[in-house]
């Protein structure tokens, strides 16, 4: 077959898809989601045995596929997870509350309280969650 590669009679160029970039998170691996936890001082002792960081991060994993957990703050948490192992399929709204109900719902049965899971979207060098 021709290569379409510049071809001025090909109108759509389909063949110059490969230029292009969209954002997503299917580089290799499925959809992640991005999840951030708020949780009074689950970034204080992280490093003891059992501490609350631990225990949340555990209950999660038990749940849903954790890619990755990135250092917490006194109050928050942020996990990368694959979305398709959570009740939302890949792909719907990030303000589904499904993942959210469902990882509230998980951290509650695990005996961890006072708790808030939010959907969030890494965009540039910020994130945003609802």
């Amino acid at each position: 077959m021709p290569s379409q590669i510049n071809n001025p009679g090909n109108v759509y160029n389909i063949s110059e898809n490969y230029l292009l970039t969209i954002p997503t998170s299917k580089f290799g691996t499925r959809e992640l989601a991005v999840v951030v936890v708020e949780l009074n001082n689950v970034g204080i002792n992280t490093g003891d045995v059992n501490s609350l960081f631990t225990r949340t991060v555990r209950a999660i994993q038990q749940n849903a596929e954790v890619y990755t957990v990135f250092e917490p703050s006194s109050n928050r948490l942020t996990l990368l997870v694959a979305a398709d192992t959570l009740p939302q399929d890949d792909g719907d709204a990030a303000g589904d509350g499904n993942r959210i109900s469902y990882l509230n719902n998980v951290l509650t049965s695990a005996g961890i309280t006072g708790h808030d899971v939010f959907n969030a979207e890494i965009n540039g060098t910020s994130i945003n969650y609802d």
